[in-house]
């Protein structure tokens, strides 16, 4: 019987213990709160505890509760299904304790201090929630606007958002060009950054004036031809190579620079918007660059070596004459010798676990004596570096002795394939030299005795090795490395993978991965 899924996703295993950003087409579905705005005055729809009152179009908790007190309503919600949450603060006097989906845990968004509008994302657990808004015995608060909408992924007309996905859910990433990337897989990295998000933080020092555009990003300005800044000491950022991001739009300025850390030796850039170049200033930088986000945003990356922990920094060339302003948000440092996608941070460092993504052979039409996979990808690895990242294993789930792979081999930056029964085996060269991003359409067929590899329809290279009789089955289909080991992880995409379960010909390979 065939085997349907409504989504490529849907056949995948995986797993990320954390939640994780990327830039997709993301959409929402009607709103599911009833007098979402209040406008119909306390009709029954809202559950209120003592202090809460419903009046005027807003709900008010006045601080005559002598315990915690809810105003809740319940929700029909899809289970294992994304929502996300909306509410507005238009006054505050003493913090809201938290609002979550569930009496027990489920999301929360805690200590709502401000006014503003908050939102976070949830998976819904079951299809009945309800949606608690809670109160301590001393919070005086009035809310507004509450939404609980469905979120959709993927469909052509929705808008391009960078969405930060919940804690075990696939990233599906696109390019600032609407063009699509694929499964974002990415090894696990920590944003040392206390704040990321609010340039206004105490966090930040500096000498340069900030101030807030109101939509996520800030507004910086350096004062005439003198060298200002803004930065932030970066406490855990201990390993020896440190790549520093930031997202920044032209408002006047020329050219700015950014440091990966600010003592010495020094890795900086100075770069350009007009001309989209680099200017080389410190003496420890190995890497840099620039990806165009669209909008006039362009996300600016430097990599140094040899910095250990040391501030991110942010300043102006002071070569201009009259103030100089850009725009800027989401700054980024981390260790590791590329960027990886942005990792939020709100009063501390956070960490972006790794994706872990496999299939298991139960789930499609599996040959255990022979077949083909063509996998399309795209990732970092720089020449040098250790590790054995692969785009695909298929193997056994506890063992690697018994591996048939793709990966780029540590040191020479070769793309090769491997394949092992009961761990012997050998491997072959399909692309010598390979300089980061490694990327292109790769294909590997195996039956006994009879292996052949292929990279972007090019010479296909082949070798004898068995794939008999293994000690042990090969089960799963790995997506992107083995997830528990690092060094097999990649940190990128795989925009298709497919599968035959038989020995493709030659020729085929060649056509398949043109």
């Amino acid at each position: 019987m065939t085997k349907v899924y409504d989504t490529a996703t849907d056949i995948i295993t995986f797993a990320r213990g954390s939640s994780g950003t990327a830039l997709r087409r993301v959409g929402y579905g009607e709103n599911l709160v009833t007098n979402d705005d209040f406008s119909l005055g306390d009709n029954g729809d809202w559950n209120t505890a003592t202090g809460w009152t419903i009046s005027g179009g807003v709900a008010t908790l006045d601080g005559s509760q002598v315990s915690t007190s809810d105003l809740s309503q319940v929700l029909t919600l899809k289970a294992n299904t994304i929502y996300q949450i909306s509410l507005d603060v238009t006054n505050v006097t003493t913090a809201l304790d938290l609002v979550t989906i569930t009496n027990t845990g489920g999301p929360e968004l805690q200590d709502l201090s401000g006014t503003g509008t908050y939102t976070a994302v949830f998976v819904a657990p079951s299809t009945s929630e309800q949606l608690i808004i809670r109160g301590t015995s001393s919070s005086v608060a009035t809310i507004d606007n509450i939404s609980v909408k469905e979120v959709f992924f993927d469909r052509p007309t929705d808008d391009l958002v960078l969405f930060n996905h919940p804690d075990d859910i696939p990233r599906i990433e696109y390019g600032s060009d609407g063009s699509l990337k694929g499964l974002l897989i990415e090894e696990q990295r920590t944003n040392y950054l206390l704040q990321s998000e609010n340039l206004l933080d105490a966090a930040w020092g500096g000498d340069a004036t900030v101030t807030d555009n109101g939509d996520g990003s800030f507004n910086v300005a350096f004062a005439d031809a003198v060298v200002q800044d803004i930065r932030q000491t970066n406490a855990g950022a201990t390993g020896s190579v440190n790549t520093a991001s930031v997202e920044v739009k032209k408002d006047n300025v020329s050219d700015f620079d950014i440091y990966v850390d600010g003592g010495a030796p020094e890795g900086r850039i100075r770069y350009n918007f007009d001309t989209d170049t680099f200017s080389l200033v410190g003496s420890i930088i190995t890497d840099y660059g620039s990806v165009d986000l669209g909008g006039g945003w362009v996300r600016v990356w430097v990599t140094a070596d040899g910095t250990g922990s040391g501030n991110f920094r942010l300043a102006s060339s002071g070569l201009a004459s009259g103030e100089e302003r850009i725009h800027v948000r989401r700054p980024q440092h981390e260790e590791g010798s590329f960027a990886t996608s942005y990792i939020p941070t709100s009063g501390s460092q956070s960490t972006r676990s790794a994706d872990v993504a496999s299939i298991p052979v139960s789930a499609f039409g599996h040959n255990p004596d022979a077949g083909t996979i063509v996998v399309e990808f795209d990732y970092q690895f720089a020449d040098g570096e250790s590790g054995f990242p692969r785009p695909f294993e298929y193997g056994n789930s506890g063992t690697q002795v018994n591996r048939i792979a793709v990966y780029t081999a540590e040191s020479s930056g070769n793309l090769s394939y491997n394949v092992l029964s009961n761990n012997v085996g050998s491997s072959r060269v399909l692309s010598s030299g390979t300089v980061s991003p490694v990327s292109g359409v790769a294909a590997l067929a195996f039956r006994d005795g009879d292996i052949a590899g292929c990279l972007d329809g090019g010479s296909v290279v082949t070798s004898s090795d068995s794939v008999s009789s293994p000690s042990s089955p090969r089960d799963i289909l790995k997506i992107g490395g083995q997830g528990s080991n690092a060094s097999s992880n990649i940190s990128g995409h795989i925009k298709s993978i497919q599968y035959y379960p038989r020995r493709l010909t030659n020729t085929q390979l060649q056509e398949l991965t043109s």
